[in-house]
């Protein structure tokens, strides 16, 4: 079986009602998922907004950004490297006072 990508701008696709966007039950389900954004400037909904939007917590921003880095096609050590990045400000946020 093979994976594939599914795309989605909750922000950009106005013809699409937020509580009836997917992503929510898909990550819990644990589908891999990532919410981004489209020429924010433009569209508005930058990534954090996005989340908001959906209403999702704080971990699926950084599950999403990780998932982000890995449904990618970009080269493994890049991939690492965001993964590591990810995971570094989180580690900030949490040992913030």
């Amino acid at each position: 079986m093979s994976a594939g990508v599914a795309e989605a701008l909750p922000k950009a696709e106005l013809h699409v009602h937020l509580d009836d966007y997917p992503v929510r039950a898909l990550h819990e389900a644990g589908v891999v998922t990532s919410v981004n954004s489209d020429d924010p400037p433009c569209f508005g909904g930058y990534v954090a907004d996005n989340h908001a939007a959906l209403g999702l917590s704080t971990a699926p921003p950084a599950a999403s950004a990780r998932n982000s880095f890995t449904a990618s096609f970009t080269p493994a050590e890049q991939v690492a490297a965001g993964i590591a990045a990810v995971d570094a400000a989180q580690r900030k946020i949490a040992d913030a006072p």
